[in-house]
C-alpha cells in the first residue's frame, strides 16, 4: 500500500524514522548511513514506493532509488531452454534474433542467407 500525505506511515516505517533521527544526532554528513539502515529503508521502499518512503525518512530520493534497483533482482522471461527448427538443408533466407544472457549480455543478429548451424555455434558460446 502506498501512503498519502494524509495517510500515516505504518510502524515499521515510524521504527526506522526514529533510528534515522537517532543515528543522525551522532552522527555528521558526510558520514555514511550504516548499510542496515539502509537495507531497512530499501525493504520499506520496495513494499511503499521510493517516494513516500524518502519522504518519510528524510532520505535522498535518488540514493534510495538506486539502492532499490541495485538491490531487485534482475528479471529472468521464459526458459533455459529454445528449441531451433531450421532447414534440412540450405541457408536461413532472413531472420532477427534478440537474446540476453544470465549475465545480462544483449546481442541483437540479424541472419541472412547463412547457415542455421553458424549461429547455433555463436549462441553456445554466448550462453556458456
Amino acid at each position: 500500500m502506498r501512503y498519502t500525505q494524509s495517510q500515516q506511515p505504518d510502524q515499521a516505517t515510524e521504527q526506522l524514522c526514529r533510528q534515522l533521527a537517532e543515528w543522525r544526532q551522532t552522527h555528521r554528513p558526510p558520514t555514511p548511513i550504516p548499510s542496515e539502515l539502509w537495507d531497512r529503508a530499501v525493504e520499506l521502499a520496495q513494499q511503499h514506493g521510493v517516494g513516500p518512503t524518502a519522504r518519510a525518512l528524510q532520505l535522498d530520493h535518488g540514493s534510495l532509488k538506486q539502492k532499490v534497483e541495485n538491490r531487485s533482482e534482475p528479471f529472468h522471461p521464459g526458459s533455459a531452454f529454445v528449441e531451433w527448427f531450421t532447414p534440412m538443408s540450405g541457408n536461413v533466407s532472413e531472420c532477427s534474433i534478440m537474446i540476453e544472457s544470465e549475465r545480462g549480455a544483449k546481442m541483437h543478429v540479424e541472419l541472412k542467407n547463412l547457415p542455421p548451424q553458424w549461429f547455433s555455434s555463436v549462441l553456445r558460446d554466448f550462453v556458456a
